[in-house]
């Protein structure tokens, strides 16, 4: 009966619009067959909301903000919502990759390549009136988080471009970088880092901090090294997302400001 309740619990939540991924404790405790039962499921339920999205048509910003405004959205309400962001926020077609974009933070990633990408002058511009607007606990610091970025990119030999390649001992240069700048580099990228669990890897660490990019590492073997690089199908794909929005005036900045 517990574990009846459980997966009812767990396919509400999917049907919600929740990503569910069981802890290990509870894994543990659950049979083999019930936690087989829930991935069915839950699989299940993902294509069955990917396919409600897929259908949807446009709607207008008006019937946008009042869905945003429903406390309980109805299914429908919120696959036509979901739609309506990819279409005006992520400025692009309904597509099974365009939703899995936006489920992994897609918007969010876009909102830190394009401050990256940005012009300096546009990041003050930017930073001058969210002082005039906002509460400092709640500014986006744009232009720090660039220059954070830059160094970053200075460090592992990275041109402009994201060119260039590095190493495992480029990226612990990295990690004590954001160490030697403990507090800055926590506040505005909050528990990017943690005196008391540092990093295990600094490969893995320099990768997360292009992850929020919305990028990915590639590599390759020479002499016995290996050698890592930005990936430039992810690099594509951001580039092409990020100049969309802009055509269209809904880069992060604009819809920011």
């Amino acid at each position: 009966a517990r574990n009846g309740l459980i997966l009812l619990a767990l396919n509400i939540l999917e049907i919600k619009g929740h990503r569910i991924h069981l802890a290990a404790g509870l894994e543990e405790k659950l049979g083999a067959s019930i936690k087989s039962l829930s991935s069915e499921i839950s699989k299940q339920l993902s294509e069955e909301r990917i396919e409600r999205i897929l259908a949807q048509t446009d709607i207008s910003e008006a019937q946008y903000q009042m869905i945003k405004r429903k406390w309980l959205q109805t299914e429908e309400e919120a696959s036509a919502a979901y739609a309506y962001k990819i279409r005006h926020y992520l400025c692009s077609d309904l597509s099974r990759e365009s939703i899995e974009f936006m489920d992994q933070g897609g918007l969010s990633k876009l909102a830190l390549f394009e401050t990256f990408m940005a012009e300096s002058l546009d990041l003050r511009r930017f930073d001058t009136n969210e002082a005039l607007e906002k509460d400092p606990s709640q500014r986006f610091y744009a232009a720090k988080k660039q220059s954070i970025l830059l160094d970053l990119l200075e460090i592992l030999s990275l041109d402009e471009n994201l060119s260039g390649e590095f190493t495992h001992r480029d990226c612990q240069r990295v990690v004590d970088y954001f160490f030697e700048h403990y507090d800055l580099v926590n506040q505005l990228f909050p528990n990017i880092i943690s005196r008391e669990r540092p990093p295990r890897c600094a490969t893995s660490f320099v990768a997360r901090i292009f992850e929020m990019m919305g990028l990915r590492l590639g590599k390759r073997k020479s002499h016995g090294r290996m050698i890592r690089f930005i990936d430039r199908a992810s690099l594509a794909e951001m580039s092409s997302y990020a100049r969309a929005r802009r055509e269209k005036e809904q880069s992060f900045l604009n819809l920011a400001a």
